[in-house]
């Protein structure tokens, strides 16, 4: 969903969802209830947002697309 969030071209900038928005929606969903912390939660909204998250069909469509240029 952040992937989408981030990374999708329809979406305004004003609504996409911030870190701090990511982290408050994050908690307790650990094993036993508890918050990861939010390093890592900040860690991983970072990464997605630096790079894309792209499914194997989407690279087996998109390398297909490229050939047929």
């Amino acid at each position: 969903m952040l992937n989408t969030d981030l990374h999708n071209k329809c979406m305004t900038n004003r609504n996409r969802m911030t870190k701090s928005q990511f982290v408050r929606n994050n908690r307790g969903i650990d094993k036993d209830k508890s918050d990861i912390p939010h390093a890592i939660l900040e860690g991983i909204f970072d990464s997605i947002k630096v790079s894309t998250v792209v499914s194997i069909m989407e690279l087996s469509s998109l390398s297909y697309r490229s050939k047929q240029w």
